[in-house]
């Protein structure tokens, strides 16, 4: 997407631009409030998607401000009695009607 920069999560710097995302009072909503503890171990498990699988969770920035939009991507989840791949994402609020998630159709 043009207006995104797109990092693979992974990278320390990347547990406290989860933490605020995971702190907006409208993603905590959907997700609950999550601790540093939780979002260290989501960090470390998505580091570890990347190595294993190839493919896991990105950082969103905004490429003129470099600000966090949100994450999003592929991940591993066991549904159903089988390993299964699922798309998910979350933005900051601020970004929620923008288009980011739309699928262009």
């Amino acid at each position: 997407m043009k207006r995104l920069r797109l990092e693979p999560v992974g990278r320390p710097e990347h547990v406290d631009e989860l933490l605020a995302l995971h702190r907006d009072p409208a993603v905590a909503e959907w997700f609950g409030e999550w601790t540093r503890e939780q979002i260290s171990s989501e960090v470390a498990r998505m580091t570890a998607g990347w190595r294993v699988d190839g493919a896991h969770k990105w950082m969103a920035y905004d490429r003129v401000t470099g600000a966090v939009v949100g994450r999003g991507g592929l991940s591993r989840k066991f549904v159903d009695g089988r390993d299964r791949w699922e798309i998910g994402w979350v933005l900051h609020h601020r970004y929620w009607g923008q288009g980011y998630a739309h699928s262009g159709r």
